[in-house]
């Protein structure tokens, strides 16, 4: 029974480690310091890829020669297939980080620098792309359909604000009082549902026109600690 014991103590963190949807370690971090470790990791995964892009593995040639290979053109070009996989999720490595990045400063001071600085690096990253892709290969054209790829949960936005959700569990813990919406409260004048786990049968509209009923308070919170991040409200929920 004690060697039982020990072995399900000694597999418990590995199955912890190995299982994606449970992390081995939760942490409690507010919604500023959460919003700091993503731009850093947005910033860092978005540095690594473009220089990825630009700088291909076993470099570019130096020179022309007989076999067709010219100076500039990427020596895992010679590779297609795997050249081809390579750039695609590069890209989308690429312009995920790039779209996180605008997500995390939209609404802040200096907004439109960040979006001509993101915008101007696309364009460099597919001009340097162009230069070490051989001419006859169609990995120029593929990182342009790889790369909206990030641009696609988006689209869950612009579903009709009366859709309904229906989740019994969520009723259950409207009985028990521990209903909440997650609500963005920047900048000041702007107010929008980010998340709402699994709401009752309600039209998204009528939880939305609940904010209006404590904006100004969330104006005065706003003011005192400057352009807060994600905040968790309890809101009454209309009947």
């Amino acid at each position: 029974m004690g060697s039982s014991t020990d072995n399900k103590t000694q597999t418990s963190p590995f199955k912890a480690i190995i299982l994606p949807t449970s992390p081995p370690c939760k942490t409690e971090t507010n919604g500023h310091d959460f919003r700091n470790v993503m731009l850093v990791g947005a910033a860092l995964i978005a540095t690594v890829t473009f220089q990825a892009g630009i700088t291909p593995p076993g470099g570019v040639w130096q020179s022309d020669d007989n076999q067709g290979h010219r100076a500039g053109h990427a020596v895992y070009s010679d590779q297609k297939v795997p050249f081809q996989i390579f750039l695609i999720f590069n890209t989308i490595a690429l312009t995920s980080s790039i779209f996180l990045l605008l997500c995390l400063t939209f609404g802040y001071p200096y907004f439109l620098e960040v979006l001509i600085a993101t915008v101007s690096m696309m364009g460099t990253y597919s001009s340097g792309i162009y230069c070490i892709t051989p001419y006859e290969s169609v990995s120029f054209r593929l990182i342009f359909v790889a790369a909206p790829a990030p641009l696609a949960p988006l689209m869950l936005n612009l579903l009709p604000e009366d859709q309904r959700i229906h989740s019994r569990e969520f009723k259950e813990r409207i009985v028990k009082g521990e209903a909440h919406v997650l609500v963005d409260v920047r900048p000041a004048h702007h107010f929008k549902i980010v998340s709402l786990p699994n709401a009752m049968n309600i039209p998204l509209s009528s939880l939305e026109s609940r904010l209006a009923e404590i904006s100004s308070a969330l104006k005065e919170e706003e003011k005192r600690e400057h352009a807060s991040a994600v905040r968790r409200l309890r809101l009454p929920l209309p009947k």
